[in-house]
């Protein structure tokens, strides 16, 4: 049976390969995760403000395989918040209230949010999905085991990485290696982007006070 989705994933992958040879690692774990990758029931399906403010402008605004990739899967994604064990803290607070995730391809057991949503496709070896971050929104600096790849679908932000900033336009790729400690505050526009865990696909980010 044909998926889309997964097509689109792998497809993806491939021009990566072609275009930064260095990302062919963690691209071939990509793909090898999405040949594991099984469709599964999603049941219901969650929004939140910040997704029904953003997302549908923002998504209009990007182009290409990315903008694609999450188009096919637009209409069925469930969004959960991250970080509910920093509730009460004023700048988690307002990254909760301004962030939001919607898995595409994870472990049929979930990741931690409120309420938990359901990825689109069960595997154990790769977490794979949507994230959409508002304007002006700090996510501050943190850690996680996942070797992590960020792709822009639209907007722009500032990124950390270790103790360098730069700045990322759509259509950017950026690799966050397991352990590095990274950050991105966006600017007047929402962030709208896909993102790939393809090592250690259930460890828990963790935020660094420093």
């Amino acid at each position: 049976m044909s998926e889309p989705i997964l097509e689109a994933f792998h497809l993806l992958a491939d021009n990566e390969i072609k275009r930064t040879p260095a990302l062919a690692p963690w691209m071939n774990l990509l793909q090898a995760g999405l040949e594991d990758a099984q469709p599964q029931e999603t049941g219901e399906q969650y929004s939140l403000p910040v997704v029904e403010k953003h997302f549908i402008k923002t998504l209009s605004k990007g182009s290409g395989l990315l903008a694609d990739i999450v188009s096919l899967s637009a209409d069925r994604l469930s969004w959960g918040i991250p970080y509910e064990e920093h509730v009460g803290e004023p700048d988690m607070d307002e990254l909760r209230d301004n962030y939001a995730f919607a898995p595409i391809i994870g472990s049929q057991k979930g990741n931690r949010s409120e309420p938990l949503p359901a990825p689109l496709y069960s595997s154990d070896q790769i977490y794979v999905g949507v994230v959409l971050q508002g304007p002006h929104i700090n996510y501050p600096p943190h850690v996680h085991r996942a070797a992590e790849i960020y792709w822009t679908v639209a907007g722009h932000a500032e990124w950390q990485k270790g103790d360098e900033w730069s700045h990322h336009e759509p259509e950017s790729v950026l690799l966050h290696e397991p352990g590095v400690r990274h950050a991105t505050i966006t600017n007047e526009s929402p962030l709208l982007m896909l993102f790939a865990w393809v090592t250690n696909p259930e460890s828990i980010p963790v935020i660094v006070r420093l």
